[in-house]
């Protein structure tokens, strides 16, 4: 009898050791995918697998693997709490380009693969530069860019060739970094270096940090502005706020105080700046700049924060008074206007908002008198036309849309007013 069990035991031995040797040599699975059983749909940088999965208890997930632009294999999964799995990491469109699907069980095993083919569309990076262009504009340059599909995301970085500070030396500086968006979009670039023109390189990158293109524009002429002087607008505004109490009106938007110097000296409801409303949107402030003249830009500042609390009009919040959306119009009679300005950014985005420079304008953290004079810029949006010989000699400022605040809703902008701290008019030098 000891035998037998001797036996017995070895047997079992014998078979998990096959199966253990089975189970390393041999991960796969009966069930193989069908070509047919997925689609895809091109999308920019990559594309979207439609799939759905088997009726069998033992298909847990399916997989498909391809090689990126970057040469990178890639693996994406999905399971059967979805339908769809989206491929990533292309830049020029391409057509019937090869990927594997297969099934993953619980156990842990795979699938034999089944070959499958699908097709992209350019990325955001790469169709940035089929209608880029960098032109002469005031004070710096101009690029435009022209991306037709929402989901053509990424940055492009813009240079130019100026000196290294520290050795006098000629070096590709880098000025600014452009989130692509959607649409036809105009940048006007100006540069820490003054130059008579300027020799342009834009590098392009995808989300996950890959360089796709570059190109180069040399010998891009800037021309110079110069301040309208301020006692010289004559400025109207219909939806003026004026308090003489709370020092609110329309002396206060050309007084030549761009960060709140005044209010910062004043007493705590005296806030020596410019508001309009109720209902202040799609209203306009008019300037009549006495005779004819080439505009170049518009700045509209902020106050930087000389109060925490603000009662009435501004209740307990500032930045969603700000215009996030403004739009410039030119005229030489007072009757007839064209577009000459635009300027938009969403209203609810976390940052990059024009007035988050330092978070300054923030209410909290009080700045006294001394405190703004130690800080090295203003706040300010500014507007910027393109460059022409045009002259106006009437200017409309119209904000179409203010930014959301993440305060109390009882402190909410319900009634659409507007603020401006000051605002200054630039014309051709």
């Amino acid at each position: 009898m000891k035998a037998i069990l001797i036996n017995i035991s070895a047997v079992a031995l014998l078979a998990l050791a096959l199966t253990a040797c089975s189970s390393d040599d041999d991960k796969t699975f009966a069930v193989t995918p069908d070509a047919a059983s997925v689609t895809f749909t091109p999308r920019s940088g990559g594309a979207v697998m439609h799939y759905q999965l088997p009726n069998n208890l033992d298909v847990q997930s399916i997989r498909v693997r391809y090689t990126n632009a970057q040469g990178q294999q890639n693996i994406v999964e999905g399971s059967y709490l979805g339908d769809s799995l989206t491929l990533i990491g292309f830049n020029e469109a391409c057509t019937d380009f090869p990927a594997n699907i297969y099934y993953h069980n619980r156990q842990g095993d795979v699938s034999e693969e089944t070959p499958t083919t699908f097709s992209t569309k350019d990325s955001g990076p790469f169709a940035f530069f089929k209608e880029a262009d960098v032109k002469s504009a005031w004070n710096g340059v101009e690029l435009t860019y022209n991306l037709p599909e929402a989901d053509m995301k990424g940055f492009a970085h813009v240079f130019y060739i100026g000196k290294d500070p520290s050795t006098n030396q000629p070096d590709t500086i880098l000025a600014t970094t452009i989130n692509l968006q959607q649409g036809e979009n105009s940048n006007f670039i100006k540069f820490e270096q003054e130059m008579d023109d300027y020799d342009i390189v834009i590098r392009t990158e995808d989300f996950h940090g890959y360089f796709v293109q570059s190109k180069e524009w040399k010998g891009i002429k800037s021309y110079q502005t110069v301040k309208f002087p301020e006692d010289q607008l004559k400025v109207t505004c219909p939806s003026s706020i004026e308090d003489d109490d709370a020092k609110m009106g329309l002396q206060y938007l050309t007084d030549g105080d761009d960060r709140g110097y005044r209010a910062a000296r004043g007493r705590y409801d005296e806030y020596y700046t410019f508001a309009m409303g109720p209902f202040a949107l799609d209203k306009n402030i008019d300037i009549d700049l006495g005779s004819e003249q080439v505009p170049a830009s518009v700045r509209i500042y902020a106050q930087c924060c000389v109060k925490e609390s603000y009662d009435g009009i501004f209740h307990m919040d500032y930045v969603d008074r700000l215009p996030s959306e403004i739009t410039i119009y030119g005229s030489n009679d007072g009757e007839n206007w064209k577009q000459i300005g635009h300027h938009y950014e969403p209203a609810d985005v976390d940052n990059g908002q024009w007035w988050r420079t330092n978070d300054l304008v923030q209410r909290f953290g009080e700045l006294s008198y001394d405190d703004l004079t130690q800080i090295p810029s203003p706040i300010y949006l500014e507007v910027s036309f393109s460059v022409s010989d045009d002259k106006y000699r009437y200017l409309r400022i119209v904000p179409n849309a203010v930014f959301k605040s993440n305060t109390i809703s009882s402190f909410a902008n319900t009634k659409e007013y507007v603020t401006m701290q000051e605002l200054e008019v630039y014309t051709k030098k």
